[in-house]
């Protein structure tokens, strides 16, 4: 799913309309606060396995070459439980 996220405003620029279908937040409701409201595990993956989500942060935003890579266990807003993964990469420093 298409995500664009801003690290200097803290904010989702695009997140595409099926994020509702998986987390049961609309898509104009997206926000980081958001998500870590219904996240309940992260493991991080790849480049990153093993760090804690501000040591990843860190790495991907002095190294363009690492890819971020992570599950996320959630509890949608309806109840279910599921696993999400992300794959992305920091396009621009600010």
């Amino acid at each position: 799913m298409p995500y664009f996220f801003r690290y200097d405003s803290d904010t989702y620029d695009f997140i595409e309309d099926g994020i509702e279908s998986l987390t049961g937040i609309r898509s104009e409701d997206f926000s980081r606060r958001a998500f870590e409201g219904i996240s309940k595990e992260t493991v991080m993956l790849g480049d990153i396995e093993g760090m804690t989500r501000e040591e990843a942060q860190r790495l991907a935003r002095s190294n363009p070459k690492v890819r971020w890579k992570a599950d996320y266990r959630v509890k949608t807003r309806g109840g279910q439980s599921r696993w999400l993964t992300n794959s992305a990469i920091l396009t621009a420093l600010w």
